[in-house]
């Protein structure tokens, strides 16, 4: 491995994506979003920010990526040269402690709220929530999704699954 210096002088990268073009993109805390196309080489500041930016994802049939974090969600339609700060409903996206995007194209985020699902990445429903279960005190750390599950972590040293609702036509066998 090669040592990457950062275009970062205080700041700490939070999350990392090397797009399907060959440009990596980086997020900080609290100094917005760098790229560079030169393999680390050079970096350039392509979105200015206080807010803490983290999850990083490219959409897998558009193209475009997103950013989403501690209070807000971006999109680029342009490889990131330009950002668009996304006003989803019900503004459910503070705290995201994790955004994916999976290869159907939806989107999903969790936070201490639960677990949310949207086709657009602004029309949010709540699709699982810790509190549905009395768990009001558990706080969701992390989520990974693979296949049709959703599985998330949480602060009570519990792994919960759930399938996700993937339409196919058939509502039960």
């Amino acid at each position: 491995p090669t040592f990457i210096s950062g275009p970062y002088s205080y700041t700490d990268i939070f999350s990392a994506l090397l797009s399907s073009n060959g440009d990596f993109f980086i997020t900080t805390y609290n100094d917005g979003i760098f790229k560079s196309t030169d393999n680390g080489e050079n970096w350039t500041k392509v979105y200015n920010t206080f807010v803490t930016l983290g999850y990083l994802n490219e959409h897998p049939t558009t193209g475009d990526l997103y950013a989403a974090s501690l209070g807000a969600v971006l999109k680029s339609t342009d490889n990131g040269e330009n950002w668009t700060e996304l006003d989803p409903e019900p503004w459910m996206a503070m705290n995201i402690k994790e955004f994916e995007i999976t290869s159907d194209g939806l989107f999903y985020f969790s936070n201490a709220g639960g677990v949310f699902k949207s086709d657009d990445a602004v029309h949010w429903e709540n699709i699982w929530s810790p509190n549905v279960r009395a768990l009001s005190t558990t706080t969701l750390i992390d989520m990974s999704i693979s296949n049709d599950y959703i599985y998330v972590s949480a602060s009570d040293s519990t792994v919960y699954m759930k399938q996700r609702d993937v339409s196919t036509g058939v509502n039960s066998v």
